[in-house]
Formats: structure tokens, C-alpha cells, sequence
């Protein structure tokens, strides 16, 4: 065969009519993105493996257009993909439906020549298009070489690098012939969820005039594209493209950047504009070199991770990875005017065909659920004070790991353990990142540079910040590792991996622990404080996976199950006791806020497992990690006040209402709905959230109702009123029921003394970060369980007075 320089280097033409292309599409994050795995839990029934499948907008019009009579005329598609058989065949069914008859071919995992080891780990895989330019013709796909499959019918067209377009969103898959490469952006979970924000903004101005605030409009971080288009608009430019290159009898070009190669002969007119020229930079390819840690290719479950082409992109480290990086260069649809051009091509092709336009994203009862969820919820311009209050606020080393935790969660979360992406998270900070990374990377130095000063200049084994919890320190351990995996070394001089290993060594050998080897919470003596869970074994855990040490990943498991073992309260519906052991200090109660605690370390840690190279040897301790979350909030959620609120011991009613823990265990609903497929408690955590994002001036009230409604207010008026002003301000919060005017989460519990109300609270701050920021990535996923129902179910009523002349009310549904 030819070289593919040789076929780059021949000019195009305006081909006869007999000129058929091929082109070759990619599934997952090209024409979709598929949910996180659903698992089952001890305390439900099954669930199925498949994932949900979430296709692209305008993925509807790309149909059609595929499979039109006239486009059929000069195309032939086929998909190509590294996932599994059973996974490949529910995508296809998602998105073709009954249109999957007229592909060409359907390839899937087996089609990739990897040997049995390859097939069940996370590799880095390729597409050589030499193997559909060979076997399409035969009417066989490459592993039927070896067997006896019956061939299909044989395709009598011989497609080769002049005819065929491999659509793909991973720039490394097509290095064997890059020319013949169009590359577009990954859709993935961030993405969807700004698209149904676009969607549910747009159907609530249209049909109610609400919610005009700037905040919402059409935003995609890292992209540069005018907010000329609500929604993702690539396949749109996609079928601009195809239009294009049906003219041309060489698709094959210089760059696999590029949607069309610099030797198409095009006319004056037809040219996209010249910045399409200048394209910045290319993403680069994502690949971590994982030697100096120890780390290998990670094993998978069969019947998940392994050939899902976002876990197989993942940039674990292969002995082939160093021949696939690709140098910097561009990408087409990093240029505005570029994309401009593209769509409107694709729209005037479409239009030429009678085709509509349409997004096919969402069915109207989607619509619903979404406009459901938003109709009570923080604004932007809120959580922006909620962060600047904890930027403030946080002195305390527990308050600035847990600050750099949510912040991970809230505006990085492609490198929050909470990601469905594969753990370790790339080196090389993407460039749309550096900012949202910046206060994180900001809290380790500060914490590496002083650390010395803080424990009196000694050497060896030693926390990063001083003081009498052990645990504490090691909350900032996740951000100090994350610095060093950065390489942000190489710029500041901080040795960061030394900082991690002194704070390791420091908990594993100068700390005392029970006689069965549970770590203390304390210096003075041994004693266990539930706010270790999240403290110390998530930095355990996520140390163990970047350094590709099991074992340390195991003892995070091990010191939940320790703390457990000696907190959980058989007697108060397993809820945990806050500090046991020791000769004082202890605290029978069952704390809200230490609940919340513990919950939300468990699913750190669960999540740390699920997404690292250990996933497949450690089903049995995720497991047991998600089944303890739940038992908590089988324990909290019966004592859930009538305010929607926790008291600050769950199971006493005389104390305070305490909105702090409140948001923390509704964050921990999502991530667990998210993470494992439980959804039971999502409608309270909907009304807690709600309740937390009240208007001012509202009354809040739960009662046991068993309706199965999940009531969202709706509006009537004794007046003609304009919709309800934007709650914040750019300095503070005046129009919430549970916030002060500056912006602090009101009542809360004192963080330095928990028997205690207390105000401006910087942890509790964190805490309604880290339940925005699981809310929005649970709607992201589809709002999963947002129609469900707990017996007995709550119903929430709001009035909401406005001082002035008229009088709003707004009514359960």
C-alpha cells in the first residue's frame, strides 16, 4: 500500500459521480456520552450494566442527513469503536435506531488486534484505517480473519486515504493516518450539562420570563466560541464538512487538525475565513508517563470500564504511548469564525436536503424534570460570594483542604476523584484549567512553604500544618499531591512530593492507634473523631493510586472500617457517635455534621477506587463503602427537620437547626446516586437543597404526606409582579432565607466548638460548595431519581412575602 504522504501530497479534484467516500465514526464523547456504571447495592435490586447513553445535539439531523437517499448516493458509514460488543451494540441502538441497518459495518473492541490482557485493561488504543480499506471489501470485519464467520456481503467500493474520514474526538486514535483524521471536541458530562442549562433557561424565559440574569447565559469553559449557538453545535459543523468533501476526490490532508486539508482546490467564496488559519494550540495528547510512581495499565471489569473509548483514551501509560504523542498544533474548532463557518455550511446542506435542524436533545418530559430541579437553586453570582466567604474565612488546616477539595469539585472537576474520568488525572494542566486550578495549587504552596516554619523546623516524618488532630493536616494532602503531579515543582522549587511523604509517614508511624490498628484523630491520646474519615484516608487512597500503591489504598479502606466498627451506633439506626475512646472528650451524640463527614470521606475514598487502576481487585471494599454511606443516610434522613434542616444531633430535637450539615449530606446523596446508582434519598436531598436556596422571607415546611410528590413552588399573584431580582449582589447574599446579607450559611454550627451555634462558619461555606457542585454534576447525568419517592415522602409548602404592595405565594404542586 501506498504511503500515506503519498496520498496527503496529491492534489484534489471535483470527482465523476462514481467518487464514494467512507466515513468512519466514533461513539462515545463523538456522538455521545455514556452515564457513569450503574451498580447494585446490598440494600436494592440489580442493576443492569448498560449505562445510560446521552447522544450530542443535532444528532438527530446528523442521522437523517447519513442515511438520506441522496447522501447514501456518494457515503458509506461504518462505527468504529474501542468499547466492548455488548456496550457498542446498546450505543449504536441509541443513536441509529432502526438507521443502524444502513452502516456499513459496526466494529467494536475485538476489532483492535489486542492480545486478552489489552482487551480488559485501560489501553491506549488506535484505529488503522488499512483495516476497513482491506476488510470492508471482503464483507468481514478483522476478527472474523481467524474463524469461521460466514462473510457478509462484500462492499464492492475500495475506499483508501483518498476517500475515507475518520471522525473521532481523540487525536491519538488516528495516528496511523492522521491526514485522514477529523477531530472534534469530546462531549462529555460538563458539556451535556450546559447544553440542558441552555435548554431550561431557554424553555423558562420563553414561557414564564424568569431568570434573565446574565449568569445563566451560554458558557463552555476553556471554549472561545461566541454565544452564537445555545448548544453544542459540532455536528452540525460536522455535516458541513461531509458537504464539502463529497465535492473532492482526495480527503486526505497535511493536518489531523484539520476539517479540510490545505490541498483542497476550493473556491474564493467557499474558503473559510483566514483565522481559520492561526488554530492556537493543539489539546495535548493524553499521555502520563506514570515510570517514576510505579504505575501499570490498569485491569477492569469485563463487562465495564475496558473499551469505553473515554477510559480507553485515559493516557495510562503503554510501551506505545511515546510513538502516539502527537506534537503541538492546532485544532479547527478552537477558532470561532471557523466553527461559524462549518455550521452554517452544515445548516445550508441540511436545509438543502429538507432536513430540520433539530437538537433531538432532550424529550419534553427531560425538559421538565430539569426545569424542575433549577426552579429552586444558588445562582452563579451566589456561590461566587459562598467562595470568596470560604477564601476568606478558612485559617484552619481542615478548613483549607476541605476548600481545596470542593473548589476541585466545583470549577476543575475533571481532577476532583469525583470525575468519571480515570485517576491519575492528566500531568499537564490544560490551559483552560489553569485558572480554575489556581487557588488549589495556591493553598499547597502556601502550605509546603510554611510547613517547616509550622512544625519547628524539624526534618523527617511530619504533618503539613501542626497541631493536635492528626488527621487534619493530611485534608490538604490530595492538593499537595496534585501540585507535585503537576510538576509544579519545576517552576515554584517546593518539594511537594517530600511534603506528602513526611505527612504520609507521620500518620502511618508517629501517630498512636487502637490495639487493631485504627489511627488516632488525636496527639494527646488515642482517640477516633468521625471527621477523620474524611481527613486522612482519602489522602491514602489517592497517594496509593498516583504512586500505584495498593496497599495504601487498602489501608483507607481499613481505617473506615476501623472507625466504623467503634462509632457506628446500632442502637440510634447505625448513625455514627462523634468521639469515642480516651480518658476525656468524648461525645456520645450523633453529631450531624460528623455524619456528613464520614459519608462524604467514604465516597472520596469510593471514588478514589472506582476510578484508579485498582477498580477490578477492590469490588468487594466499594461495595461495602457505598453500603455504608447508605446506612447513614438510612440513620439521618427519618430525623430530617419539618425546616427542611438537621438538627445538630440528628436524633435530638432540642438542639439547633443546623443548615451546615445539612448541605453536606445532600452532597452526599448526589455523589452517591452518581457514583453507585442509589437514588433513594435524592427527593430529601432535593427539599433540603431547596430549602437551603429559599427565598428570603420564606417559611419553610416539611410534613410527612406520602403523596409521592416531589412539589416544586409555582407562582400566583394578588398583583401584576415583575419575576424575582437575582439574590445576589457582587459582595453578598440579601436575598436568601438562609444566608446572611454578606453571604454566610445561617444557622450553623460553630466549626471550633460543635456543641455550639455558631456564625460565618468557613467550613459550612465548603460544605454548600460541595452540595452545588455534586447537584449540578447529578443533573449533568440526567437528574437520575428526581421523580422518585420515599415513604413517608415530605411535601414542602413556601410563602414568600414581598414587603411592599403585593403579596407573591407560592404553592406546593
Amino acid at each position: 500500500m501506498p504511503h500515506i504522504l503519498h496520498f496527503a501530497a496529491q492534489p484534489s479534484t471535483t470527482p465523476d459521480a462514481s467518487s464514494r467516500k467512507l466515513l468512519v465514526l466514533d461513539l462515545n464523547g463523538t456522538l455521545l456520552v455514556r452515564g457513569p456504571r450503574q451498580r447494585a447495592s446490598r440494600f436494592g435490586s440489580q442493576t443492569a450494566r448498560l449505562r445510560s447513553v446521552h447522544p450530542r445535539p443535532y444528532i438527530l439531523a446528523l442521522r437523517e442527513y447519513l442515511f438520506t437517499a441522496e447522501t447514501r448516493e456518494w457515503l458509506d458509514t461504518m462505527v468504529w469503536s474501542s468499547a466492548q460488543p455488548h456496550s457498542v451494540q446498546d450505543m449504536v441502538n441509541s443513536v441509529f435506531g432502526a438507521d443502524s441497518d444502513a452502516l456499513v459495518a459496526v466494529w467494536d473492541r475485538k476489532s483492535l488486534g489486542l492480545s486478552s490482557a489489552q482487551y480488559h485493561q485501560k489501553t491506549v488504543t488506535t484505529k488503522d484505517l488499512a483495516k476497513p480499506w482491506k476488510f470492508l471489501s471482503l464483507g468481514i470485519s478483522p476478527e472474523d480473519v481467524d474463524s469461521d464467520t460466514e462473510p457478509s456481503t462484500p462492499n464492492s467500493t475500495h475506499h483508501s486515504a483518498l476517500t475515507t474520514l475518520l471522525l473521532d474526538d481523540s487525536p491519538h486514535k488516528a495516528a496511523p493516518q492522521p491526514y485522514n483524521h477529523v477531530c472534534i471536541p469530546e462531549y462529555d458530562s460538563p458539556r451535556r450539562k450546559l447544553d440542558l442549562d441552555a435548554l431550561v433557561v431557554e424553555r423558562i424565559r420563553r414561557e414564564t420570563e424568569l431568570w434573565s440574569q446574565p449568569e445563566y447565559r451560554r458558557r463552555r469553559p476553556g471554549d472561545k466560541q461566541a454565544d452564537t449557538e445555545p448548544l453544542d453545535p459540532t455536528l452540525l459543523a460536522v455535516v458541513g464538512i461531509l458537504d464539502e468533501i463529497k465535492r473532492q476526490s482526495n480527503v486526505a490532508g497535511p493536518s489531523a487538525a484539520s476539517p479540510l486539508p490545505s490541498n483542497q482546490s476550493k473556491s474564493p467564496h467557499e474558503q473559510p475565513v483566514e483565522s481559520a488559519k492561526r488554530r492556537g494550540k493543539r489539546r495535548r495528547s493524553e499521555v502520563v508517563t506514570t515510570a517514576d510512581l510505579g504505575q501499570t495499565p490498569a485491569a477492569v471489569d469485563e463487562d465495564d470500564a475496558a473499551g469505553n473509548d473515554a477510559y480507553t483514551t485515559s493516557g495510562l501509560a503503554t510501551a506505545a504511548t511515546s510513538e502516539m504523542k502527537l506534537e503541538s498544533s492546532s485544532l479547527w474548532f478552537e477558532d470561532p469564525p471557523t466553527v461559524a463557518y462549518w455550521v452554517a455550511r452544515g445548516r445550508r446542506a441540511l436545509d438543502e436536503l429538507g432536513i430540520a435542524s433539530e437538537h433531538g436533545l432532550v424529550t419534553s418530559l427531560t425538559i421538565f424534570l430539569h426545569a424542575q430541579v433549577y426552579a429552586q437553586n444558588l445562582s452563579t453570582a451566589d456561590i461566587d460570594v459562598v467562595t470568596e466567604r470560604l477564601a476568606q474565612g478558612a485559617t484552619q488546616s481542615w478548613e483549607y483542604g476541605t476548600r481545596a477539595e470542593v473548589l476541585l469539585e466545583l470549577n476543575a472537576s475533571s481532577y476532583s476523584v469525583f470525575s468519571p474520568t480515570p485517576l491519575p488525572p492528566p500531568q499537564q494542566i490544560p490551559s483552560n484549567l489553569t485558572s480554575a486550578l489556581s487557588d488549589v495549587i495556591g493553598i499547597a504552596q502556601m502550605i509546603v512553604a510554611n510547613r517547616s516554619t509550622s512544625n519547628g523546623n524539624i526534618t523527617g516524618p511530619q504533618p503539613l500544618v501542626n497541631g493536635n488532630a492528626t488527621g487534619d493536616p493530611a485534608s490538604i494532602g490530595v492538593a499537595v499531591l496534585l501540585a507535585n503531579w503537576t510538576g509544579q515543582s519545576t517552576a515554584d522549587g517546593l518539594d511537594y512530593a517530600g511534603a506528602a511523604r513526611d505527612q504520609l509517614e507521620f500518620l502511618l508511624s508517629n501517630v498512636s492507634r487502637t490495639h487493631d490498628g485504627a489511627i488516632s484523630q488525636r496527639i494527646e491520646q488515642v482517640q477516633l473523631w468521625s471527621d477523620f474519615v474524611y481527613m486522612a484516608p482519602p489522602f491514602f487512597a489517592y497517594y496509593g493510586v498516583l504512586t500505584g500503591n495498593q496497599s495504601l489504598v487498602q489501608e483507607a479502606y481499613h481505617q473506615v472500617s476501623l472507625y466504623r466498627k467503634y462509632l457506628r451506633d446500632p442502637k440510634a439506626n447505625n448513625i455514627w457517635k462523634h468521639i469515642q475512646l480516651g480518658l476525656y472528650g468524648t461525645d456520645n451524640g450523633h453529631w450531624s455534621t460528623g455524619n456528613g463527614w464520614a459519608a462524604a470521606g467514604m465516597l472520596r475514598v469510593l471514588s478514589t477506587i472506582k476510578q484508579s487502576q485498582f477498580s477490578s481487585s477492590m469490588e468487594s471494599q466499594q461495595q461495602d463503602l457505598a453500603d455504608w454511606v447508605q446506612e447513614i443516610h438510612d440513620g439521618m434522613y427519618p430525623n430530617l427537620d419539618p425546616s427542611g434542616l438537621f438538627h445538630n444531633y440528628a436524633d435530638n430535637s432540642s438542639t439547633f437547626t443546623d443548615a451546615s450539615s445539612t448541605a453536606l449530606l445532600a452532597s452526599t446523596v448526589y455523589r452517591l446516586s452518581l457514583a453507585w446508582g442509589v437514588h433513594k434519598y435524592i427527593p430529601l436531598a432535593e427539599l433540603s437543597r431547596k430549602a437551603l436556596s429559599a427565598p428570603a422571607g420564606s417559611a419553610v415546611n416539611i410534613s410527612a404526606a406520602g403523596t409521592g410528590t416531589v412539589s416544586v413552588p409555582s407562582s400566583t399573584a394578588t398583583s401584576t409582579a415583575s419575576a424575582p431580582s437575582a439574590s445576589s449582589t457582587a459582595t453578598g447574599t440579601p436575598g436568601l432565607l438562609h444566608f446572611t446579607s454578606d453571604g454566610w450559611l445561617t444557622p450553623v454550627v460553630d466549626p471550633y466548638s460543635y456543641a455550639d451555634q455558631g456564625q460565618d462558619s468557613p467550613e459550612s461555606e465548603a460544605f454548600v460548595i460541595a452540595m452545588q457542585a455534586a447537584w449540578r454534576d447529578w443533573v449533568a447525568d440526567g437528574a437520575v431519581g428526581a421523580n422518585g419517592a420515599v415513604s413517608p415522602l415530605a411535601r414542602i409548602s413556601w410563602t414568600w412575602v414581598v414587603i411592599d404592595v403585593m403579596v407573591v405565594t407560592f404553592l406546593s404542586c
